[in-house]
């Protein structure tokens, strides 16, 4: 299986966008903190929102402004997205940025696509290269426009909202 690696610098377009989008959906328990499984009632809620929150990071890709977003894709033969990683530049430092994302589609794993992503990755950061990883997580962080939680009555009878506490609020409590 052979494969190509590219770091995206802009926009990739609507397929491409849509294909980041639908693996990371695909990918749901795997790139999330909380390993929803399809059991879970609230796994197509987390679909959604993660979804949501992929495009929205692949919609800024090469955009100058607040958020900064980096992405590596790694396509077949045929040219289909088989892999992506998606980072963040740290503001005012340019050595540095984080992984917000990554996935890699389930029947390409153990292939050395995500190896080669985070190197691809790291030719831009060459200073992170030394780095050790301390701990990592993975997940949907539910954080409202302003950062105001959200309390309120639901579209269902009986359904109450409790989200966009970010990384606070009484939800990250044990």
């Amino acid at each position: 299986m052979s494969f190509t690696i590219t770091h995206v610098r802009d926009y990739p377009g609507p397929h491409i966008a849509l294909q980041v989008v639908e693996l990371a959906v695909e990918n749901l328990t795997d790139i999330t903190l909380l390993a929803v499984p399809p059991s879970n009632l609230m796994y197509e809620v987390y679909r959604h929102a993660i979804g949501v929150e992929i495009g929205v990071y692949v919609e800024h890709i090469g955009q100058t402004g607040d958020i900064k977003v980096g992405m590596v894709q790694a396509t077949d033969e045929a040219g289909a997205l088989i892999g992506f990683l998606i980072y963040l530049p740290v503001n005012g430092c340019p050595d540095a940025c984080g992984v917000t994302y990554m996935a890699v589609s389930g029947r390409h794993r153990r292939q050395g696509i995500a190896r080669a992503m985070v190197n691809e990755m790291l030719a831009l950061f060459p200073s992170l290269a030394s780095v050790r990883m301390l701990r990592s997580w993975g997940g949907v962080c539910d954080m409202s426009m302003d950062g105001s939680p959200i309390i309120a009555k639901g579209p269902l009878p009986g359904m109450y909202l409790n989200c966009g506490w970010c990384y606070g609020g009484f939800k990250a409590t044990p």
